[in-house]
Formats: structure tokens, sequence, C-alpha cells
């Protein structure tokens, strides 16, 4: 699929639109109707098409997609940008009502991230992510939603998933996607150390607390890989992580999150990450935490994200396999296992510990519902 002409171009668009930046060249173009509409599909599974339409402005007029088109990507465009407008106004609302009854959540993934755009409201938005640093607090904030009329159910991690008017809302009581259960207490001591770093901003008047710059980029790459490991995740959270690096690039130590993406045991991930960004999204290697191998072999990567789309909803299905009976949950896990030895030598602990986690889960018929932030 990579070497496919559509899909070189796609990826052009995407730096265009992502760093406001001139297409490297135009000697691909003109395109035909069939390629614009393979680079269109592309653009909407993998949730960047506010941004491939932003690239595409880039080009000459005598250049962009035929009318039709153009007019049905134009469309789109302007109902992302007012979807981001409406979450940030229940966002404000869901923090004041939080606010009001003494809870100071974090708010993560999503909107935070987004500001690090240069057009954040090109960022088709998915859920709204509020992470409650103590299970008190968390039972807490789900009263209050429940009070509000709203149903509320519980995943096998104590996670709440709700419906707040138009938008999807996950309440949490953990920070980051790491199943190692070794780790706990030193992710405890790191976000405690983390406290005095966390971040503010406005959403209509309303204050909104956000993770401290290397919270963030953990919370962001272990998410990337957690959903690898499982279904598989669109590019829209791999530009998320380069915009954050390209964003926060001179505010934080770069030696100290380096350090502690190995001390985590996801180094090798994290190093791969970071050469796929270079590669792909055109994230200038400056900006990265540490030097990187530029010829080192990421395009099986990115081959996985770009065949099962967002969260895996593109993926390849076979027919035969209907959610939720016996057999499907059998291809599951089979699928499971085969992504887990392939991502296996990259960050082995993680990858042992998340299908037993799971696999716990199913036992115990308690499912984790996915997440689609």
């Amino acid at each position: 699929m990579l070497r496919h002409r559509s899909t070189k171009i796609f990826f052009d668009l995407l730096r265009a639109g992502l760093w406001k930046s001139p297409l490297a060249q135009l000697n691909c173009f003109p395109l035909s109707e069939q390629e614009w509409g393979a680079i269109y599909k592309l653009s909407i599974e993998q949730a960047v098409d506010g941004i491939v339409f932003d690239g595409l402005l880039q080009l000459p007029h005598e250049l962009f997609p035929p009318r039709r088109l153009f007019i049905k990507w134009f469309v789109r465009k302007e109902k992302i940008e007012q979807l981001n407008q409406v979450m940030e106004t229940e966002i404000a609302e869901q923090a004041a009502m939080f606010q009001a009854v003494g809870l100071s959540p974090l708010l993560i993934k999503g909107q935070g991230v987004a500001k690090c755009y240069t057009n954040p409201k090109s960022r088709i938005c998915g859920d709204i992510d509020w992470v409650f640093l103590n299970k008190k607090d968390l039972e807490k904030a789900i009263n209050q939603v429940k009070m509000q009329g709203l149903t509320v159910v519980k995943d096998s991690s104590g996670s709440a998933l709700l419906k707040w008017k138009t938008c999807e809302m996950d309440l949490h009581n953990r920070m980051f996607d790491l199943y190692n259960p070794f780790l706990k207490d030193f992710l405890f001591a790191f976000m405690k150390s983390e406290k005095r770093r966390r971040q503010q901003i406005k959403m209509h008047d309303t204050t909104i607390l956000l993770p401290s710059i290397m919270e963030q980029m953990l919370i962001v790459n272990t998410h990337i890989f957690r959903h690898l490991l499982s279904f598989g995740i669109g590019l829209r959270q791999v530009c998320d992580s380069a915009m954050l690096y390209a964003n926060y690039h001179d505010q934080y130590d770069r030696r100290q999150l380096d350090r502690l993406y190995h001390y985590l045991g996801i180094g090798r991930w994290t190093t791969a990450l970071h050469v796929l960004l270079v590669q792909y999204i055109g994230l200038p290697k400056v900006f990265l935490p540490v030097a990187i191998n530029e010829d080192a072999d990421v395009d099986w990567i990115m081959e996985d994200i770009l065949l099962s789309g967002n969260f895996g909803f593109h993926a390849p299905r076979d027919k035969n396999n209907s959610s939720g009976t016996h057999m499907g949950n059998r291809r599951m896990y089979r699928s499971w296992f085969g992504r887990v030895l392939n991502y296996f030598p990259l960050a082995p602990m993680e990858s042992m510990c998340f299908p037993v986690v799971h696999l716990y889960n199913s036992l115990t018929n308690r499912r984790i519902p996915p997440h689609n932030s």
C-alpha cells in the first residue's frame, strides 16, 4: 500500500496540512478522479481528512480535486470545525460542573493536544477523556454525572463511559496505557513529581487542567502502542505525537523523557515511533528528544496503520467473525496474539501484560470497551 502513488501523495498533502507548508513537488499532479477518490477515502479512514483538506488548499486552484469531490470534502471540513466548537463548549460545561463540587480532573488527549496544531479545528475530535487521580474523586464525579440524569456504564478498569449531549465522555482513574504491574509505584511517584508542571488552558472562560508536557507525551505514545497491540490505530493519534514534540520541543528535559521511556520498557517502541514521525509525518528531527537512526525500518508499522485505520474500524474483517460469538472471540484472540508477536520486540513487558489483562477480563465476563479519542 505504501508504494501506491495515491498513498505517497496522501502523505504529501498530510504534511502540507500539518505544517502549513508548500507541497514538496507538484510534478505528480494533476491527479485522476480515481486517485483523488482514493486519497479522500484514505483520509477518512485515518481520521485526518480535515488536515489533508488543509494540505490540498496549498495547491494551485487548477490542481484541486474535481468540483463535486471538493465540495463534498469542504462540507466535511466545515462539520469537523463545528464539532470542535461544540466539544469545547461541552468540555467547559463539564469542567465547571466538576469544579463546582471541588473536583479538579485532568483533560487528557483530545482537545488538549489539539491546541498544539497549527489549525486545531481541523483535527477530528473523539471522546472527552477526564482523569481523576484517586478512586474517591472518580466515584464523586460519577455520582455527579448521574445527578444530571445520564446513564453511566463502567468498564473493567473502573472507567465510566457515558454520552454527554452530543459527545462521548469517559471518566478514568488511570492516566497511562501501561499494563506492566511492576510500574505502578514508579508511575505514581512520577505523576506526583509532575504535579507542579501541569498546564492550564481556557475554554469559554473556564479553566481546564492538562497533564504536564512529559505526561502528555507518555499518554499519547503509550495510547498508540496499546491500540497497535489490539486492533490498530489511525494516523490522527500519530499526528498528535508529532505536534506535541513540535509544540513543546524546548519546554521539557529531553534526556529525562528518553530515560523515562527506557525505564518503562518502551524505549524501542518510542525510538521506532520517532523514526516514523520523521519519515512519514514530516516532524523535523531536531524536535525529537534524542537523535534517531533515520534508516531504521518502520515501513511495516505504517503498513499496519494504513491497513487497520482509525482504531481498527477499517481493518479487513472475516465475514464470518460475528461479534460476540464464541468463534468470533477465538478469532479476535488469535488476531491479538499475532499482533503481540509482531510488536513484542519493541516493548516486551507491555506486549506480554496487555493480552493477560484482557484475557482475565474475558474470563471474569468483564468487557473493556474500545476508546475512541
